[in-house]
């Protein structure tokens, strides 16, 4: 009896992720300059197990998909799509040291009716995130020469893992 519950539980949680994953690929990709209009937000994780490779930066989005190496975590409730866009286009986000490497740990989408209007791959382990479109109040960090301070602040830091759930 137990064994039957625990076929039928996985069948359905199966059947629901092939049903995320579906409503997934049906999202169109148009990249806007428009981050903060996002309806919702997505996020996955990276898996080293879907055998991509970090010697690049892995992009949640490859050759206007959503890539493979990246498993589908959760879709970010409604009332914290604001707090993390804020907090995401808030100075003080970012300003803290970051290391000279990117190792995407997780990835977020933003959608606005149906598209993706932006994505956001970050690296808790190098403390710094890569999005499109560019997030203007971290690239603000950069000096004049180019080198400059992009990595996440503490505060910063700490509030998006708590923001996002993860870690």
């Amino acid at each position: 009896m137990k064994l039957k519950v625990v076929l039928t539980l996985f069948v359905m949680y199966s059947s629901l992720c092939q049903g995320q994953i579906k409503n997934l690929e049906k999202l169109n990709i148009t990249l806007t300059n428009e981050f903060k209009l996002a309806d919702s937000l997505i996020l996955f994780k990276f898996n080293s197990d879907n055998l991509c490779n970090q010697s690049k930066a892995v992009s949640i989005i490859k050759k206007n998909e959503i890539s493979g190496c990246f498993d589908y975590v959760r879709t970010i409730k409604a009332d914290k799509v604001d707090t993390i866009i804020k907090l995401l286009h808030d100075k003080t986000t970012y300003g803290g040291g970051n290391v000279a490497c990117f190792d995407t740990d997780y990835a977020i989408i933003a959608i606005k009716n149906s598209n993706i209007i932006a994505y956001v791959n970050i690296s808790l382990s190098c403390n710094k995130l890569i999005a499109n479109p560019k997030i203007q109040e971290q690239e603000a960090h950069y000096k004049n020469e180019g080198v400059g301070r992009i990595g996440f602040s503490r505060n910063g830091k700490e509030k998006l893992i708590h923001l996002l759930g993860i870690d």
